[in-house]
């Protein structure tokens, strides 16, 4: 075989098609290998403005004739080919080529996969995102103000077209504005916490249940008792969020302390625990940084 020839190897037959500007051997291997498996050579070179096929059985001479082309039947040539292959093969004494495998059939309606976005077919994938977000919430029933910065890595599963769960662990800090009270107490907070989460994704809209643990310092000008303090922080949170635009979104979070408490209001002179309930907004970007 000259190295001017294309050849594919397919199951028990060979094609070999040399350049030509009639057909491939891609076209020509597809349509031979829908009609026989028989371990057949079959060889098509460019002979004037013909094709020139030759079909070679194992431990028989190769048979060689002319398609007689006519102008405009080129994609005519791979199905010819294949049906002239299939009738040298049956001509051929019953022990030199091999029946035609039954066919396989297709399967029924109800046990088809839907195609999946992400993936390959009949495969769920997960992606993984990574985000970066910031937000703000009042306690309740005191209006305490916190800020939060949030950044967080979440995998989302791939099953087709319907809710997608996911799990996802995450970082924030979370830092309230020195709350004066009076002309000499003041007091600012910081709670750093990670924490991992759930999350149920339809659409745009993602809904996540999470649980964090940290620790709370507060650091207090005018008031004894909440002077430099650091205390576990344990809470749980719910949020709801929407895809906005391309990769931002936001959308409203619920924080509820487990374990100690995440803003100090004075009375009298006494730090207290307050806050049972924490409503926020917030605000992020999000973007895809694998799949597996």
């Amino acid at each position: 075989m000259g190295p001017w020839l294309a050849a594919l190897v397919l199951t028990g037959a060979t094609v070999e098609v040399a350049p030509n500007p009639c057909t491939s051997s891609v076209a020509v291997s597809a349509a031979v290998l829908a009609r026989t498996d028989a371990a057949v050579r079959v060889i098509l070179v460019p002979e004037g403005e013909d094709l020139l096929l030759t079909l070679q059985a194992p431990n028989h001479p190769p048979q060689t004739r002319p398609l007689g082309l006519r102008p405009g039947e080129c994609p005519l040539v791979p199905e010819l080919v294949a049906v002239l292959t299939e009738r040298y093969v049956r001509a051929l004494p019953a022990w030199t080529w091999a029946p035609r495998a039954a066919p396989i059939p297709p399967p029924p309606a109800w046990a088809s996969t839907p195609p999946r976005p992400l993936g390959l077919a009949g495969r769920p994938r997960w992606e993984t995102r990574v985000g970066l977000e910031a937000g703000g919430g009042a306690g309740l029933p005191t209006p305490d103000l916190a800020l939060r910065l949030r950044g967080h890595l979440v995998a989302h599963h791939h099953g087709g077209d319907g809710p997608r769960p996911g799990v996802g662990v995450f970082v924030a800090v979370s830092v309230s504005p020195r709350l004066g009270f009076g002309s000499d107490g003041a007091i600012t907070l910081l709670a750093p916490a990670a924490g991992v989460t759930g999350s149920l994704e339809l659409g745009r809209f993602r809904a996540t249940v999470g649980l964090a643990g940290g620790l709370l310092a507060a650091w207090a000008r005018g008031f004894e008792r909440a002077s430099n303090t650091v205390d576990p922080l344990l809470e749980a949170e719910l949020r709801l969020r929407a895809t906005l635009v391309g990769p931002l979104y936001g959308g409203l979070s619920a924080q509820v302390p487990l374990l100690g408490h995440r803003f100090t209001r004075a009375d009298e002179g006494v730090a207290r625990r307050t806050a049972p309930l924490t409503l926020g907004l917030f605000l992020g970007v999000e973007q895809i940084l694998a799949f597996f």
